[in-house]
């Protein structure tokens, strides 16, 4: 199972030092649904400011590779600013397994900040591109607890601690393998809280019944990195 941001590329999410509000698809240059539909020399313009003096391009420099069961790898990206050295772009996201998107720092009317390699830029949010927020992408995909939680688990938004035993681990302990549902999202106090249900399944080693446990944490934990992070479902 690959793990957008937090594994793709060697936890891009935390070297880019800001966190995502989700992810903008750019099927020019990635596709949509099939990333075998992209054509070499595809690109789209980035800006400095909405509107503003063009920062770059984002532009395919090699055409996806068709592999076995008419499958594709994606295509080879680049970004070209204006005035310097094309360098690979990044970092990515994920739509779905296989099929990369950019990922999202800020949203200004019809506009998308985007994280590059180096900074970001300003891409025009139009169709056929699509902006799905951090909360769409956890309720559609298979949601983690990544390591940037601050294992604190709330009775309610802004509440009190509670405990939650298939949470608890050892210090140098890696987290539990408890898989997560996301009910909802509500914002107070500044902060964006996510309402969660745990459940702790059976292993081959521990055949114990699953347990369900419920309660809200901080949509962002620890150097304000994201608590909860998800692995995308296959096409």
């Amino acid at each position: 199972m690959r793990w957008v941001a937090l594994v793709l590329l060697g936890c891009l999410y935390v070297s880019a030092g800001e966190p995502p509000i989700g992810i903008l698809t750019l099927p020019e240059v990635f596709g949509l649904r099939d990333p075998c539909n992209v054509r070499s020399g595809a690109r789209v313009l980035v800006y400095e400011t909405p509107g503003g003096p063009v920062l770059g391009r984002i532009e395919v420099t090699a055409a996806p590779v068709l592999k076995e069961r008419g499958r594709c790898e994606a295509a080879q990206v680049s970004f070209r600013p204006v005035n310097g050295e094309r360098f690979d772009f990044a970092p990515v996201g994920e739509l779905k397994s296989g099929v990369p998107a950019a990922l999202a720092r800020e949203e200004r009317g019809a506009w998308v900040r985007i994280a590059l390699k180096e900074g970001s830029g300003w891409v025009r949010n139009t169709y056929p591109r699509q902006l799905i927020s951090m909360l769409e992408l956890l309720r559609r995909n298979e949601p983690r607890l990544t390591e940037d939680w601050d294992e604190i688990v709330y009775d309610a938004p802004a509440g009190k601690p509670i405990r939650v035993d298939i949470l608890k681990r050892e210090e140098g302990d890696p987290l539990p393998d408890v898989r997560v549902q996301v009910l909802s999202q509500y914002n107070t106090q500044g902060r964006i809280w996510l309402h969660l249900i745990f459940l702790s399944m059976p292993s081959a080693e521990r055949k114990s019944l699953i347990q369900r446990r419920e309660g809200w944490i901080a949509a962002y934990g620890r150097n304000g990195m994201p608590a909860l992070w998800y692995s995308p479902r296959g096409r």
